[in-house]
């Protein structure tokens, strides 16, 4: 994706490094979405598309006014068509079978057209519009996003373009019968769409079995709720880097955009005219190579040691699932194996400071204290922190210099899809 920002007059206002980091959070979505298009984004500074920021609000984005209704039908058959990943094909196949909404329109931003196919990929008309305060303290360095006293300007503009490309709430908000795309992956409980404005909801890509992520219920609907934080999509807070989480990568993957290292779906068998024989019994099911290294990586960090061959097929199922790393690594908690290396119920900081160790992560107080505090504030989990380890530059070095037994290579693994 290339984003291309048009300033507002407002924008010559701005501090000197507002565009260079603005442009830092336009090549992380960039690298991070790969559909070759480019979406064209008005920026404003103190005032959002001519509208003025109010004094309790950091910023505002949206869509703007390109857009087209689909069915609930159509919708389905277009997110089936642009489906690239593992979970893409988990939640179509968890979608309901009759339309929620009862005939409503679901609203489609001319980002999401582009990346479907339905308009111009590099068409140049205008497809949302961001705007940021003007009077709050903004941190623009990438290397302090956590200044203390400071809001961290690159997480929140990353929240903002995602709104302008489709991460926003439908819930009729505009206009009776019109929702989001996104509304479909909100959930009030297992199989029951959450669509109710103020009411519990959560995000969910398996028919809501599986809680990712409360909403927001008193602020933006599609955001995480107030207590998640230091997440881009959740509420900004000073002295806080707001990263973008595997669950947001998620959420972005199944608006219809392609992620960059999203586990891509087993292929489907090839129909054949007489019954297939009976397959060989296989440890493992199919996994590519490079979720192969993942599981390795994080069994690594989480026992300290390759895992068992039981412990490598439970973890290749969740994935071939359409299961992520972090439900692995929650998976991988319950095995004694774990107590045995991160002994009881350690504080944030003594567990923090063990998953270093055992990544092999050299020590760095500042990541650390960040992370410490991360995990005391509920914001960052301890399987999202084994996770983050695991995909760590130091830990993959670490692991390059083990043999093929003690890394877990040789264990008896199915040919790569």
């Amino acid at each position: 994706m290339r984003i291309n920002f048009i300033y507002d007059s407002s924008v010559a206002a701005a501090p000197a490094a507002f565009k260079t980091a603005l442009a830092e959070a336009a090549a992380y979505l960039d690298s991070l979405i790969t559909n070759t298009i480019t979406v064209n984004i008005q920026v404003g500074w103190g005032e959002d598309n001519g509208a003025a920021i109010t004094p309790n609000s950091l910023s505002t984005g949206g869509p703007r006014q390109a857009g087209i209704g689909m069915t609930y039908a159509q919708l389905k058959a277009a997110l089936t068509t642009n489906a690239t990943s593992a979970a893409d094909q988990t939640m179509l196949a968890n979608m309901p079978a009759t339309d929620p909404t009862n005939g409503g329109n679901f609203y489609i931003t001319a980002a999401q057209q582009k990346a479907w196919g339905l308009l111009p990929a590099t068409g140049a008309e205008i497809d949302g519009n961001i705007g940021f305060s003007a009077t709050v303290n903004w941190t623009f360095d990438p290397n302090n996003r956590s200044a203390a006293g400071a809001y961290d300007f690159i997480g929140d503009a990353e929240a903002e373009i995602t709104h302008a490309i489709g991460r926003f709430p439908g819930l009729q908000l505009s206009a009776p019968g019109w929702y989001s795309p996104l509304d479909l992956m909100r959930y009030a409980s297992p199989g029951v769409n959450g669509l109710s404005v103020g009411a519990p909801a959560y995000f969910s890509i398996n028919g809501g079995a599986t809680n990712l992520n409360a909403f927001n219920t008193i602020g933006d609907p599609s955001d995480w709720t107030t207590s998640v934080r230091s997440d881009a999509f959740g509420d900004g807070y000073t002295g806080q880097t707001m990263v973008m989480t595997q669950t947001d990568q998620t959420l972005l993957d199944t608006l219809g955009y392609t992620i960059a290292g999203a586990p891509i779906p087993a292929p489907t068998p090839t129909p054949t005219s007489t019954p297939a024989p009976t397959p060989t019994p296989t440890s493992t099911p199919a996994l590519s190579a490079a979720q192969e290294a993942r599981i390795l990586s994080l069994a690594n960090v989480t026992f300290g040691a390759a895992p068992t061959q039981a412990e490598f097929d439970a973890a290749a199922t969740i994935v071939i699932g359409g299961g992520s790393l972090n439900q692995v690594a929650m998976a991988f908690m319950q095995d004694p194996e774990y107590s045995a290396v991160y002994g009881g119920d350690k504080t944030p900081s003594s567990f923090v400071h063990a998953v270093f160790a055992e990544a092999h992560i050299p020590a760095n107080a500042w990541v650390e204290m960040k992370d410490i505090r991360s995990i005391a504030y509920g914001s960052l989990s301890r399987a999202d922190m084994l996770v983050m380890a695991s995909q760590d530059s130091a830990h993959t070095a670490y692991m390059s210099t083990l043999s093929p037994a003690a890394a877990g290579y040789t264990l008896a693994v199915t040919p790569h899809s």
